[in-house]
């Protein structure tokens, strides 16, 4: 997994639209995070290495095309199965999500103008 400095992080959640950042610091994004950890029995460990993982794809530090290696690299210790069920839930439940707010926030920007 990629590591980034806190400040590379915070330069990074500066450059995506407002409504993708409140996103990342929403409680509905941690809910998220906790009920596909918990579906899929991770420890603490894994539970901040999906946040981390996943926060870092959502605000481009980290191509999106790397998430499947990311999740096989990590210390989360799921089965292929585990591994390719957890991917689909993250595209199901949060990543779905962000595309839904970034096409919202697409359409306001263009009913403003």
């Amino acid at each position: 997994m990629d590591t980034f400095t806190l400040e590379e992080i915070a330069r990074a959640k500066s450059s995506v639209p407002t409504a993708i950042a409140h996103f990342l610091e929403s409680d509905d994004f941690k809910k998220e995070i906790f009920a596909i950890s918990k579906l899929h029995t991770l420890n603490l460990q894994g539970i901040a290495e999906l946040s981390d993982i996943v926060t870092h794809i959502v605000l481009g530090l980290t191509p999106q095309h790397k998430f499947a290696d990311h999740i096989q690299s990590s210390h989360m210790h799921l089965s292929s199965e585990g591994q390719r069920a957890l991917i689909s839930e993250v595209d199901a439940k949060i990543f779905s999500e962000i595309k839904r707010r970034l096409q919202s926030t697409v359409v306001q920007e263009t009913e403003r103008e």
